[in-house]
């Protein structure tokens, strides 16, 4: 384009030269053709940019971070002018298309129309634009060349992955089983007392050995113990990383993966996190479990108070308190004082140095301390493999 343009201003130079010299009809037609040249195509340039037309279509607009989904979009001439120097610019910061066969320029002959199937796959959660970021149409002697941004505009939404866990050996509190947490199964009846046998009362629950005991018949009255819950707080402070957005990803699957491998097993989770207000989640099925979801496609981690939340926020029976965090600095005190009367873990997400992780792991005391660093996969590390 450079060198075209170069040509054409030499060629406009000398034959102004030429005219103001020699003077003539010639001379003046030579000059007068020189800008000419780049008129037409200024004009042929806009009349392109009016009269293409730009379609595309996704398979679906709402999906799951990396899920690969079917891309097209189409390109038109539905004029009787050629058209030539057509390429396109994908938005390329949070999505990929695959480009395999989608580089290079595209002719359009009149009334023709090019489709082209591809995928899309989408690197982020979060609402966003997919597709088509602009259109670069080139004059047919490469002299200029329009941009015509966001031709044809799509908006998707992107939900986080939910990784499903076979095991969560990461949250091992200890061989003995009454430290383990969760020991006890929801829903096994335990003796609470005894009475004495009543009319009415099934036969079957009468415990024979303190019967023959006493002299009479006493029956066992069994209760369900109280459900046994765990607590997943989140922290929502700004992330300061170069991957802030892939560090916030993690953070909320992590979470995800963790409430959904308690909620298989028929274990109460409360996910608690600091938004603009303080959100409380409590997951006993799937419906709790999508309304978490749900909320989890526009969470901003904006909240740098999390610390004091956590230290004024009750966790009533719950039996373990997981905490996510990119930076957990700020939360030791809190944790220090809550693994005193409960079992307490944090997960930490992004990079560390194994220096800095063993004088965290000295500092926490009881609680357990999970590292998920930027070149591991969630499940690995939870699953502790």
């Amino acid at each position: 384009m450079k060198r075209n343009r170069l040509i054409c201003i030499g060629f406009i130079t000398a034959a102004a030269v030429f005219a103001s010299f020699f003077g003539g009809a010639f001379s003046y037609a030579l000059f007068y053709a020189g800008i000419a040249v780049p008129l037409t195509c200024l004009i042929y340039l806009f009349y392109v940019y009016a009269r293409l037309k730009i379609y595309q279509t996704i398979e679906s607009k709402i999906v799951v971070k990396g899920d690969k989904i079917g891309y097209e979009y189409i390109l038109s001439n539905e004029s009787a002018v050629h058209f030539t120097g057509i390429k396109i610019e994908f938005l390329s910061d949070y999505s990929k298309v695959d480009l395999s066969e989608n580089q290079s320029e595209i002719s359009l002959a009149p009334s023709l129309r090019i489709e082209k199937e591809t995928s899309l796959v989408c690197l982020y959660r979060g609402e966003y634009k997919v597709g088509i970021n602009a259109v670069l149409i080139k004059d047919y002697l490469g002299l200029f060349m329009l941009r015509r941004k966001n031709p044809s505009v799509m908006n998707i939404r992107v939900y986080p992955r939910v990784v499903k866990l076979n095991s969560l050996g990461a949250l091992n509190f200890g061989d003995d089983v009454k430290s383990l947490p969760f020991s006890v199964k929801n829903g096994q009846e335990q003796d609470t007392d005894l009475r004495a046998f009543a009319l009415g009362d099934n036969i079957r629950a009468v415990n024979w050995k303190v019967s023959a005991k006493h002299g009479g018949l006493f029956t066992r009255r069994k209760t369900e113990p109280p459900k046994e819950r765990i607590a997943v707080f989140i922290d929502t402070s700004p992330v300061e990383s170069e991957k802030k957005i892939l560090t916030e990803d993690k953070i909320l699957e992590a979470a995800l993966a963790i409430t959904d491998f308690y909620l298989e097993r028929g274990i109460e989770t409360e996910v608690i996190y600091l938004a603009a207000v303080l959100n409380r989640f409590c997951i006993n099925n799937r419906e709790d479990f999508s309304r978490f979801y749900d909320s989890c496609l526009s969470l901003s981690f904006f909240r740098n108070d999390a610390d004091r939340f956590l230290n004024e926020t009750a966790f009533d029976n719950a039996t373990v308190l997981v905490l996510i965090s990119a930076d957990c600095e700020k939360f030791l005190p809190a944790l220090s004082s809550l693994s005193a009367f409960m079992n307490t873990c944090l997960i930490l997400i992004g990079n560390r140095e194994v220096g800095e992780l063993s004088a965290l792991r000295e500092s926490l005391g009881k609680t357990m301390l999970v590292h998920i660093p930027e070149t591991k996969t969630i499940s690995d590390v939870l699953e502790h493999r």
